[in-house]
């Protein structure tokens, strides 16, 4: 799509005018009149969950993995992003020592909730 196609854009703070816009961390755009939106995430971005062998109490480490899995399914409006973004995430939360039958556990009752 191109920026003509965007009536209302004059944006003058960068050079273009994308049709994706880009927002703390979701990522916006109109397909087939309807405002889709996916997770943004900035290139460089650390992950840093909290490890799982830290001093924490056991009970906060799925806690942790099940607001992150419901943050990606209130943000992403397509099932396909939806998909890829909890198979994204649940890699980063693996990479972390997180335990995978528990990721799997919470990721399908993430994919279970009404949006």
């Amino acid at each position: 799509m191109e920026a003509s196609c965007l009536p209302n854009c004059d944006r003058t703070d960068d050079h273009s005018c994308s049709p994706v816009i880009s927002y703390l961390d979701v990522s916006m755009w109109v397909e087939e009149g309807r405002i889709e939106t996916d997770l943004f995430r900035k290139p460089n971005s650390k992950i840093q969950y909290l490890l799982p062998d830290s001093a924490h109490p056991r009970h906060c480490y799925p806690g942790i993995a099940k607001s992150l899995a419901y943050r990606v399914v209130r943000i992403c409006s397509r099932m396909e992003d939806r998909e890829k973004r909890l198979e994204e995430l649940k890699e980063m939360l693996l990479a972390r020592s997180y335990k995978p039958g528990m990721l799997n556990k919470v990721i399908r009752a993430a994919m279970a909730m009404d949006r």
